[in-house]
């Protein structure tokens, strides 16, 4: 699948500011700041301190695969919405 090809990956830092697609859908928008990488692989999973709590999570970070984020204010469609960056 091209949207996997590695060429596709953001590479984030640690403090880098990004948009959630909770649970790939683009239309249920979060915002965070990287805290960590949790696993890199094929699909990398990310640390992401949310601004805000979610509803019925009771911690302030969660995970996500690289397909669900992308740089605060990038216009560009996520992964996840089947797009390549490449």
């Amino acid at each position: 699948m091209e949207v996997l090809h590695p060429d596709n990956k953001i590479r984030y830092n640690d403090g880098d500011r990004v948009q959630i697609a909770l649970n790939g859908d683009p239309q249920d928008l979060y915002e965070g700041t990287i805290v960590g990488l949790a696993s890199e692989h094929i699909i990398d999973y990310w640390i992401i301190e949310l601004d805000y709590m979610l509803p019925n999570w009771s911690y302030h970070c969660i995970t996500q695969q690289h397909t669900f984020i992308r740089p605060r204010c990038d216009n560009r469609p996520f992964l996840c919405e089947g797009v390549s960056r490449i």
